[in-house]
């Protein structure tokens, strides 16, 4: 299950309570996709007995009697270890101290994501002002709509947004264990969407050059 699919759908999970009724809007306003694409991650919800819906025309979605299931699709973190070195060594140690702190201390873990936020942001993207608030808007303009999605998302979690103005090693005290592991998974993604992603295009540039220059010589 890709990563993305898995944060829809735990997001799903989570809206019941408060939008039994406009699950559905809700949460293609939220995640700027259709309602159609919504109602595919439904249906398999549906299929896995994690939800289930009163009627097909105005439905009103609850539960599923499978609830307990929701343990096993809560947010699983990647192998801390599969960070290759090309990423600056000063991210991934401070990642993998992240994920280490989760559950000994869930204010710590968060702490370090925001932290390995601001030196991705440093790093990949050249962009450095006063504080975390001005550098993650000084930098929508240059990404694509999905990458800015996850770093939103980061910037909304529990009480991280209170603290963007703030010094970025300022200890966040009041945060849910389960949104500071949330914070962690995101951070995991926009490291995968900008470091991975770029070097795996790069390559594969250099390959398509290569075989050019092959076939040139060739002929």
């Amino acid at each position: 299950m890709r990563e993305k699919t898995k944060i829809i759908r735990n997001a799903i999970l989570e809206a019941v309570d408060h939008h039994p009724k406009g699950l559905t809007s809700f949460i293609a306003n939220k995640f700027k996709i259709s309602r159609v694409a919504v109602n595919r991650h439904v249906k398999q919800l549906e299929a896995s007995g994690l939800l289930t819906r009163t009627s097909s025309t105005h439905p009103t979605f609850s539960y599923g009697k499978d609830n307990e299931k929701y343990s096993w699709f809560s947010f699983s973190l990647p192998n801390v270890n599969k960070f290759p070195d090309y990423i600056p060594i000063n991210i991934r140690e401070i990642y993998e101290e992240a994920c280490a702190a989760l559950e000994l201390s869930p204010r710590v873990s968060a702490t370090l994501a925001r932290m390995c936020l601001q030196y991705v942001i440093w790093d990949f993207f050249k962009v450095r002002k006063n504080n975390l608030y001005e550098e993650i808007n000084a930098i929508k303009d240059k990404i694509d709509p999905e990458l800015w999605l996850i770093i939103d998302k980061i910037r909304s979690i529990g009480n991280i947004a209170v603290h963007l103005h703030k010094n970025v090693s300022f200890i966040i005290n009041d945060i849910d264990p389960r949104e500071a592991k949330k914070l962690v998974l995101f951070m995991h993604i926009l490291v995968v969407e900008t470091y991975i992603a770029h070097y795996s295009q790069t390559k594969k540039r250099k390959v398509n050059s290569k075989s050019k220059k092959d076939i040139c010589l060739e002929s």
